[in-house]
């Protein structure tokens, strides 16, 4: 039985496309850790996600990144229509790592989350040891923190 699935890699990025990349992560992106619950067990995964209304962009990153666009339901029916490429788990930190030495405003997202997906469970090992779980639960607070809206203790002067 054959995976039905194919790792994205972004080793084909040129270090222009890597950067371009980066600055729309750093302005029109999020770095996220979600989390859930599905038939009584927690989920938790990396999300990258950038959002614009321009289609030939989104076009781009699609055709580079090998993702899907989606539309995102407008606030208000004057608005334009925007859309979000989105990438998940093991995809979205080997995106993170192949642009994070462009990335400023979001390296240190960048840098948490490929610490958190580094803790994931590997196929062939059972159970997630209680002193993981809760670094995991430290890093998602963290996260929520570097990604809460406006100023912070850290920014304010």
């Amino acid at each position: 039985m054959s995976n039905s699935w194919k790792l994205k890699t972004f080793s084909h990025l040129s270090a222009t496309e890597r950067a371009y990349i980066a600055g729309l992560i750093d302005g029109e992106g999020s770095i996220s850790i979600v989390k859930w619950k599905t038939t009584g067990k927690r989920r938790s995964e990396v999300r990258v996600s950038i959002y614009n209304c321009n289609r030939a962009m989104i076009s781009w990153l699609e055709d580079k990144l090998h993702a899907k666009r989606r539309n995102v339901p407008r606030s208000k029916p004057s608005w334009k229509q925007a859309f979000v490429v989105a990438l998940h788990s093991v995809s979205a930190t080997l995106l993170l790592q192949t642009v994070l030495p462009y990335l400023v405003a979001k390296q240190g997202q960048a840098e948490l989350v490929i610490t958190y997906q580094s803790t994931k469970r590997r196929v062939g090992r059972k159970g997630t040891g209680q002193s993981v779980l809760e670094e995991r639960e430290e890093m998602i607070s963290q996260i929520h923190l570097l990604n809460k809206r406006g100023r912070t203790d850290a920014v304010a002067s």
